[in-house]
């Protein structure tokens, strides 16, 4: 993709970079001496992202990043077979699964007249979402942020 980026825009018009801040990843693995060697192959903290962004220039520059390339190719193809990863009995329990396993015990009317007591819109997301959309459903900032809804502080 970059290089077709090269192509058409020219050298001085494409900057590789990350697509985000590093400012919460940890710094360096290399200081974590503690970790398994094949768990620790499969991460990469903020200084080992700065030199995969550094391989993917070098790649555009026409430099031989080859060797850099099937290392990482073979390291995630033992992730792809790993126990540590793919866990028998999960898969079993997985493909276990009816229909019926899907379908959410908790009652709709329940939510609803929960949302008319505290008077917010009952917005039906999952739990694990709830905490990424307050606004669009309704709910106070303060639940974003804390994730606690404090009624004694709510505004109509």
């Amino acid at each position: 993709m970059v290089k077709s980026a090269h192509a058409i825009l020219g050298k001085e018009r494409v900057l590789v970079a990350p697509s985000c801040s590093f400012l919460h990843v940890p710094f360096d693995l290399d200081l974590e001496t503690q970790l398994d060697a094949d768990i620790k192959s499969w991460m990469a903290f903020a200084r080992q992202k700065c030199a995969e962004i550094r391989i993917i220039a070098d790649a555009v520059e026409g430099k031989d990043v080859e060797a850099v390339l099937a290392d990482n190719r073979r390291i995630l193809e033992s992730r792809k077979i790993s126990h540590r990863v793919h866990n028998s009995e999960v898969a079993l329990r997985l493909a276990a699964l009816q229909p019926e396993d899907y379908l959410r015990n908790s009652v709709y009317e329940n939510g609803l007249k929960f949302s008319e007591i505290l008077a917010f819109p009952f917005c039906r997301l999952p739990p694990s979402v709830h905490f990424l959309r307050p606004r669009k459903c309704g709910l106070p900032e303060a639940v974003s942020r804390t994730g606690v809804l404090n009624v004694l502080t709510m505004k109509a």
